[in-house]
This record gives structure tokens, C-alpha cells and sequence, in this order.
């Protein structure tokens, strides 16, 4: 069985700033090469920031964020760039 926890918080510092965690933990079962089943937990954090620019009634919405993956077997870091046009209507 498999499971599967997700979270994510926003703060709004200013009207167009944001900084953002999100979390993810997974719990998966595995089946190495004995046939044996194995868990593997792995934990995903993502502390981002986005900022919106105003254009007439189009919004643009830049962000970044570093995901951190953790597991039993290694930490990676990674870079996640983020951009959306958002329309008001």
C-alpha cells in the first residue's frame, strides 16, 4: 500500500509578494531484486516566492523555488522557475 501527504502554506508579505512551502511525503512500497518488498520514504520541500506585476487587466505571476528532495539513499536540491498569466474577469 501506498500513501501519499501533501501541504502547502502561503504568506502574503505584501499585495504582490508571496513566499510559499509546499511539502510532500511519500510512502511507496518497492519490490527489489530478491522479490522482497521494501518502503521507501521520501520527503519533498519546496520554499518558493512569486510576485505579481500588474499589465492594464493581465496580471504576470514570476516565481522561483528550490525543491529539496529527501530520501534514505541521497538529498538533491533543484531549481523550479514558475510563470503564469493570469486574466481578470
Amino acid at each position: 500500500m501506498n500513501f501519499f501527504l501533501g501541504l502547502s502554506g502561503i504568506w502574503l508579505a505584501e499585495r504582490y509578494n508571496n513566499f510559499l512551502l509546499e511539502c510532500l511525503y511519500t510512502n511507496e512500497s518497492n519490490i527489489d531484486t530478491k522479490g522482497e518488498i521494501r518502503r521507501e520514504h521520501i520527503l519533498l520541500l519546496n520554499p518558493a516566492y512569486r510576485n505579481a506585476i500588474e499589465i492594464g487587466r493581465l496580471e504576470v505571476v514570476p516565481g522561483i523555488g528550490f525543491p529539496v528532495t529527501i530520501s534514505r539513499a541521497s538529498i538533491d536540491i533543484g531549481l523550479f522557475i514558475y510563470l503564469s498569466f493570469e486574466h481578470h474577469y
